[in-house]
């Protein structure tokens, strides 16, 4: 599960070698009672509204986290720097469970540094050596450090599991809704079909025609928005295997024959019968079904076309897809943020999410192509896929 995954370890400062202060650790020790008393007071001066229960959880972990600073900084075993590493994390576990913000579990710290070095200085009557400086300042990057990086981890794994959560319920919820249409859909065809044949039905028809291209759009969207989930949450492992770019391509305009059918459009491979990469043929996929869904919605004559050129791109030969149309081209001021999700241009009374793009910009991005686009208001648009050298045959 997810929320079970474990981040990778993180570095954590270790004390240099030195000798054992004992006389720094004597100071520490003595003066436990009133470093807690005076960082109390400041940290409630710096976030008054912080509650009784948050104090008194901390009151019980922070004696025994400067008892063991005074520990490991009064003696050479490495052993008591190591328990220091073991016990600091418990206090960015308590903060993350208190729903306390990060900015404000490092400026508690900082408040405990303070102080801490105050009240030693106090204690000691005389100003603290260099070595002695350098062993105390080690042993408070340790326990904040390592607190802070608990706090991390712990907020990553839950996180992690919210995430996972969500995608779940939008799967369950997307499968039910695509169930249920699918069934409306084949009832509206059957009424379709008894209307058909009666002449003054045929305001029925045309009302029953756009209700089928509503669900299609509504069922063409669900698809679309657990695409875009699935490739937010994971950067899937891109399976390299022969793709047959021309049966690939063909494969993909196949989908988009009734559709394009409708509205006069033309579909075109101008890829070469056998041509094959080694790539990802279901991610490929993916981008060039968002790339030809956009050109059909969008044009209202010409041909959709899906070839296949090589260019000569950083000293070598690298294989690039487009998909072309001839439909109202983009605006420049668009371009720049054309792949950006739930951002649509000029949408030509066409409805949509604005997902189709950032889909396909988010699957090339897992295949380590370049995705780009050229585009002339009026004359159409020319999108490129450029797959990475390692793909070219």
């Amino acid at each position: 599960m997810a929320d079970q995954q474990q981040s990778p370890q993180q570095p954590v400062l270790e004390p240099a070698v030195h000798a054992a202060h004992l006389e720094l650790a004597g100071a520490l020790h003595s003066r436990i009672g009133e470093i807690l008393l005076v960082w109390e007071g400041r940290v409630r001066k710096a976030f008054p509204t912080m509650t009784d229960a948050s104090f008194g959880g901390l009151a019980k972990q922070l004696p025994a986290l400067l008892d063991q600073i005074a520990a490991a900084i009064g003696s050479q075993d490495a052993a008591e720097a190591r328990k220091l590493v073991e016990i600091s994390p418990a206090q960015g576990v308590l903060r993350l469970e208190q729903e306390r913000p990060v900015r404000d579990v490092m400026l508690e710290d900082r408040l405990l540094r303070s102080v801490v070095i105050e009240e030693i200085a106090d204690a000691l009557g005389r100003p603290m050596t260099t070595a002695e400086q350098g062993a105390l300042h080690n042993a408070l990057d340790i326990m904040s450090q390592t607190a802070v990086v608990a706090y991390v981890e712990g907020q990553e794994r839950q996180t992690r599991a919210a995430t996972d959560l969500e995608a779940k319920y939008l799967s369950y919820l997307s499968h039910d809704l695509r169930n249920h249409l699918s069934g409306v859909t084949i009832w509206l065809k059957l009424l379709r079909q008894q209307l058909h044949a009666s002449p003054a039905s045929s305001e029925a028809v045309t009302t029953l025609d756009v209700v089928q291209r509503s669900i299609g759009e509504t069922v063409a969207g669900i698809e679309r928005l657990l695409h875009s989930e699935k490739l937010r949450r994971q950067r899937e492992q891109v399976r390299s295997e022969p793709v047959d770019l021309h049966l690939l391509a063909s494969d993909v305009l196949r989908q988009y024959a009734e559709p394009a059918r409708e509205k006069g459009l033309g579909l075109a491979v101008d890829v070469t019968p056998g041509m094959e990469v080694r790539s990802d043929r279901e991610i490929i996929g993916l981008v060039l079904n968002n790339l030809v869904g956009n050109a059909v919605k969008y044009s209202r004559a010409g041909v959709v076309r899906i070839g296949c050129q090589a260019r000569e791109k950083d000293g070598g030969k690298r294989w690039a897809l487009f998909v072309s149309d001839e439909g109202p081209g983009i605006a420049t001021e668009h371009l720049v943020q054309i792949f950006d999700s739930f951002r649509r241009g000029d949408s030509h009374g066409q409805p949509g999410l604005g997902l189709g793009l950032a889909i396909a910009s988010q699957a090339a991005k897992v295949l380590g192509a370049q995705l780009a686009v050229e585009s002339q208001l009026g004359k159409g648009s020319v999108f490129w896929l450029t797959l990475p050298p390692s793909e070219g045959s």
